[in-house]
């Protein structure tokens, strides 16, 4: 791309030049050029593709999630002293504050590339445009049969990539399965677990993981609404205990380190890491009510595990979250008894 820029007009008396420069493509400035290469990835989508012969090629929708909000008890407005209105209202100023403060991850950013005959324009160009499609691009890895599927198909590609791609890459979404995870499914499941860690190891540069945590590993329940609300009151709410949170603790009983060594081993191996979004996905509707008290519970146990021994610049964020539908106008949801925006970390 060659730019021309006019010669001024000549002073009287002076004899007349063709002064006519040539400006380049690398004369411009870096800013410039990395907003050209930026608006050509945006051009340039990925198109679906199927993992393996024979197999369905799975096709990403928009993944809008929102943060579980869980309102207090009415067991404990019962037993909590009233508190004066002042405080009441500093304490309502703090919690929009907090709300408005909570930045998610981005759902929309995109699955771009860029074309080859741009990377093979000259070595400069090259360079400086090869790391856009990994830092700016969210890489998604689906599981199309009830199983930790994507965590196989993600190792499988992040391992043909080179060192340095690997370690550009920023976003990634993926779906797992809890079993698998654990390895409590079975001696051959054991191996999930092996490709989970090795998946981890790969991504060092990695900032931002939403991550689908399927549960069908649960056995099925067969509570009614009623019967789940009679203990919920009979413990008192603090003190009940699902599905979810009763796997947990006997996983937790039987080898404690075994069961968040997918936490320790895996993602406690991302040094660039900051913020983790979990969704606790009831993969097999109507066995099991796994509330969204457990789900906080489990994330909160992730984020203890997650930052024991990091220092207070090296916390890792772990927001529990649940999908939503497309947000009404203002971009405002209901959750958990409270209307807050949602707001996104670019």
């Amino acid at each position: 791309m060659a730019i021309y820029t006019s010669p001024t007009s000549p002073a009287p008396n002076r004899p007349t030049t063709n002064c006519a420069r040539r400006l380049t493509f690398l004369d411009l400035p870096p800013e410039i050029r990395l907003q050209i290469y930026c608006h050509l990835l945006s051009l340039t989508p990925l198109l679906p593709c199927s993992p393996s012969k024979g197999y369905p090629a799975p096709i990403p929708d928009r993944y809008e999630v929102a943060p579980i909000l869980i309102p207090p008890s009415p067991a404990d407005d019962d037993t909590s002293p009233q508190l004066p209105k002042s405080d009441q209202n500093n304490t309502n100023n703090q919690t929009a504050l907090r709300l408005k403060s909570l930045l998610l991850l981005s759902p929309d950013r995109p699955q771009s590339y860029l074309p080859s005959s741009l990377l093979l324009t000259n070595r400069q160009i090259y360079l400086e445009s090869r790391h856009l499609p990994f830092t700016t691009s969210e890489f998604i890895f689906l599981s199309c049969f009830g199983n930790s599927a994507g965590v196989a198909g993600a190792r499988a590609f992040f391992k043909r990539l080179k060192p340095w791609q690997q370690e550009a890459v920023r976003w990634l979404r993926i779906e797992v399965c809890l079993g698998d995870l654990v390895g409590c499914n079975g001696g051959s499941n054991q191996e999930w677990g092996k490709i989970w860690r090795e998946l981890c190891g790969m991504l060092l540069g990695l900032r931002g993981l939403r991550i689908r945590v399927g549960v069908s590993v649960l056995g099925r329940e067969d509570r009614s609404d009623e019967e789940t609300t009679k203990e919920k009151v009979k413990s008192r709410g603090d003190n009940y205990k699902g599905p979810l949170d009763r796997w947990v603790e006997e996983r937790e009983r039987e080898d404690e380190r075994g069961m968040w060594r997918w936490v320790e081993e895996g993602l406690g191996r991302m040094p660039g890491l900051r913020q983790v979004e979990i969704e606790v996905w009831d993969d097999r509707p109507g066995w099991r009510k796994v509330g969204e008290e457990e789900r906080v519970r489990f994330c909160g146990r992730v984020r203890e595990v997650l930052n024991r021994g990091r220092g207070e610049r090296g916390m890792v964020k772990v927001v529990c979250v649940r999908r939503v539908s497309s947000p009404p106008k203002g971009r405002e949801l209901f959750s958990g008894g409270m209307v807050m925006p949602l707001v996104y970390d670019d």
